[in-house]
């Protein structure tokens, strides 16, 4: 999605990588559009945990802060449901994680799109930025970073993910 963006000159660099509203600050803000995507709790915790499991000690040193120090390496386990657990304990702290990219005191996102989604929500922002694509064209991109073998989540695991970030 992000190449799609820059292909299409529509995005501006503001902060680096893993910059929130709240670091970033009103400013930078006001005068944009401001869209984001989220994944399925479950989803979330799944690719989270298939990126992190065997180096759960290590952080890139030019890092000065990651959204999920708050779980690293408390939770670290190469354990799935272990890992989960640990993480739901936390209560609501993927929520939390989120609120922090869509909404912080009087700041707010203008459009949150699902991963699940993505080309069909990647649309709605095109269209809303007045910005000329061929929907065809979106619906060929190939994805991007996907996980080779994704990890099968039980239902009943998913079900509690899912109601614990609710």
């Amino acid at each position: 999605m992000v190449d799609v963006l820059k292909r299409l000159t529509v995005t501006r660099p503001i902060g680096y990588k893993h910059s929130t509203i709240d670091l970033i600050g009103k400013i930078a803000y006001e005068n944009y559009f401001i869209f984001c995507f989220t994944r399925e709790p479950a989803e979330w915790y799944r690719s989270y945990f298939q990126y992190r499991v065997g180096k759960w000690g290590y952080w890139e040193t030019h890092n000065l802060w990651h959204p999920c120090w708050e779980i690293d390496p408390h939770c670290a386990s190469d354990d799935f449901e272990d890992f989960a657990r640990k993480v739901m304990a936390k209560k609501g702290y993927l929520k939390r994680l989120y609120q922090r990219y869509t909404e912080v005191e009087s700041l707010k996102t203008d459009f949150i799109g699902n991963t699940a989604n993505l080309r069909k929500d990647l649309a709605v922002v095109l269209r809303k930025l007045d910005i000329t694509f061929q929907p065809y064209v979106l619906e060929r991109l190939p994805k991007v970073n996907a996980c080779q073998s994704p990890l099968k989540i039980p239902d009943d695991l998913r079900q509690e993910i899912n109601e614990n970030e609710s």
